[in-house]
């Protein structure tokens, strides 16, 4: 039995032409991106007052707000990244606030030496964590629920963190609607 493909070419070119379109709007959007934000963010260190982040602006030029204005906020936004010092935290904490916080999260690398080790009764804990990857993570809802209560201060995590800024970034959003762009 012979399949006629030409009856779903048409299909499969539109949506081919569609994706490569796509990819060339999407490598347009991010030079236009990374170019026009370094500009903003050049004109906001110039110009805007040091400490404010944002600045109002309506687009009054051009065919499409010349009689539509339209008036945006603009916004640079620098994200913070908290980077714990898992083991200064722990000798700072109690036991108590330190298993409260932390989220621990155990892989096995090697079940086959488990399974015979567990075989042969009396389990050694110590010996049962020497099969185990454990990472720990600070879960930060917890963290910052224990601070609102005080069960932990600033003084308790003092030294055990460091902040790293990200990259900025342009946030513009519509006054009119509050919806971003």
């Amino acid at each position: 039995m012979s399949i006629n493909y030409s009856l779903i070419e048409g299909s499969v070119r539109r949506l081919y032409e569609a994706k490569k379109k796509k990819a060339q709007v999407d490598k347009w959007y991010e030079e236009v991106k990374k170019k026009e934000q370094l500009a903003i963010s050049n004109f906001m260190f110039t110009n805007v007052p040091r400490g404010e982040e944002h600045f109002d602006i309506t687009l009054t030029e051009g065919i499409e707000y010349y009689t539509n204005h339209k008036h945006l906020g603009v916004t640079r936004v620098r994200r913070r990244k908290i980077v714990w010092d898992m083991k200064k935290l722990k000798e700072r904490l109690s036991k108590e606030k330190y298993k409260a916080i932390v989220r621990k999260r155990y892989e096995i690398e090697d079940i086959d030496g488990l399974i015979k080790y567990l075989r042969k009764c009396g389990v050694d804990p110590k010996r049962f964590k020497s099969f185990l990857s454990i990472t720990e993570a600070i879960d930060e809802k917890e963290l910052n629920n224990l601070s609102e209560l005080g069960t932990i201060t600033e003084n308790d995590i003092k030294g055990c963190y460091t902040v790293e800024l990200l990259d900025p970034y342009i946030k513009i959003t519509e006054r009119n609607n509050d919806s971003e762009v």
